[in-house]
Order: structure tokens, then C-alpha cells, then sequence
């Protein structure tokens, strides 16, 4: 699907977004040269402050999980946004450097990485649901997203409004779990809870794990 297709979908501006960054997952010169269409929404009038916030640090974090910057790389980046996604983008990139100052900055940036790989894992996941309620088809459900196909087939399997909801909050709470070993032991239990299986998990784990440092 080519990129004008994408922004030009009148399917909100997040899931734009996010279609954006999926397809061009690992690409920084696409992320330099088109963060205006990527961060889009952050202009829109039919979001609050608090939804533009929330979606901003989902973003962030997956960037930060799929791609490598250096301090002054991610400076020069910033300078392009928008105010408020500047603000954002800096804030989360110094507390993540931090981090790693204070508890060593190896360990500190494994968990860094660990934390954004967990929340592009519940960004997707609440990507899959708003194309299941548009009835998209799972093809282009795994072309858009490029998740693995088994576990977009049990997502929506075992999909109900009941389940959809603590899925996604169990999801987050992994990501704020103390040590690397809590976080994918918790995020596991949620995936089962869910009703994936093993198997699924795995494969959804392969695809979304990252080696990346900054």
C-alpha cells in the first residue's frame, strides 16, 4: 500500500500514524522526512491533550525499541516537530538516558528497550482491534501491521469486547514491571490469558524483538 494511500485513509489520525511507522519499520531517513504526515494528529482538533499525550508516548516508545539514536542525532530530529511533540520526544529520550545513569547504563537502557518493545506490542494489539471493528480482513490486517499471521488469527478468534480491554491494560502493566524477567513473564501471562498460544506468543515475541541501543 503506497505511502499517499495511507495518510490520505480516512480511518483517524492515529491508526495513519501508526500504518506509517509500521510500514517503515527501522527506516530513520523515512522517519526524518516525513514526521510531519507521522505526527499529524498532534495538530487535530478532534483530540484532547490527554489523547494526544497517550498516543505521543506509544509512539515514541516504539521508535526508541526499532531505532538508534545518538544524543545529538535525536536533538537535530526534534527541531523539526511540532512543540508539543518535541517536548514529548525529549522528555522520554532524557528519562530513558537516565535511567540508564543511575542503574547502569547497560542494564538501564536493556530495560528501556524492553519497556518500548512491550508498549509497541499493546500499540498493536489496539491496532488489530480498530481494523477488526472496520471488518478489515486479516490479509491486510498482516500486510499493514506485519505481525505474525497465527497470532493475528487467534487475536481475532478469541476476540470479544470483554476480553479486548483487560487485555490491553494487563499488557501495559508488564510494561511497568520492575525487572526484564517480571516484564516478559507478565506480558506472557496476559497473551495467555487472552487465549494465544504458546506457540503464537513466540512467534509474536520473534517479530517484535529488537537489538537495537541508543
Amino acid at each position: 500500500m503506497a505511502r499517499e494511500i495511507i495518510i490520505k485513509q480516512n480511518i483517524g489520525f492515529i491508526l495513519r500514524s501508526t500504518f506509517l511507522l509500521f510500514k517503515h519499520k527501522n527506516d530513520k531517513s523515512f522517519l526524518e522526512e516525513f514526521s510531519e504526515e507521522i505526527f499529524t494528529f498532534v495538530e487535530s482538533r478532534e483530540l484532547n491533550e490527554d489523547q494526544k499525550l497517550f498516543f505521543l508516548k506509544q509512539l515514541f516508545f516504539y521508535l526508541f525499541s526499532t531505532l538508534s539514536f545518538q544524543p545529538e542525532e535525536f536533538l537535530e530530529f526534534t527541531k523539526k516537530l511540532p512543540a508539543m511533540t518535541k517536548t514529548i520526544a525529549n522528555s522520554l529520550y532524557d528519562n530513558l538516558l537516565q535511567e540508564g545513569l543511575e542503574k547502569g547504563l547497560e542494564k538501564g537502557i536493556e530495560k528501556g528497550v524492553k519497556k518500548g518493545e512491550i508498549l509497541e506490542i499493546q500499540h498493536q494489539v489496539m491496532l488489530l482491534h480498530r481494523m477488526l471493528e472496520r471488518g478489515i480482513e486479516m490479509s491486510l490486517m498482516h500486510q499493514l501491521s506485519a505481525l505474525p499471521e497465527l497470532f493475528i488469527q487467534q487475536f481475532c478468534q478469541y476476540f470479544s469486547i470483554e476480553n479486548i480491554q483487560p487485555l490491553i491494560e494487563n499488557i501495559h502493566q508488564a510494561s511497568e514491571a520492575p525487572t526484564i524477567e517480571a516484564m516478559q513473564n507478565d506480558l506472557k501471562e496476559a497473551l495467555l490469558q487472552y487465549g494465544f498460544t504458546t506457540t503464537a506468543i513466540e512467534a509474536l515475541l520473534a517479530a517484535t524483538s529488537s537489538s537495537h541501543t541508543f
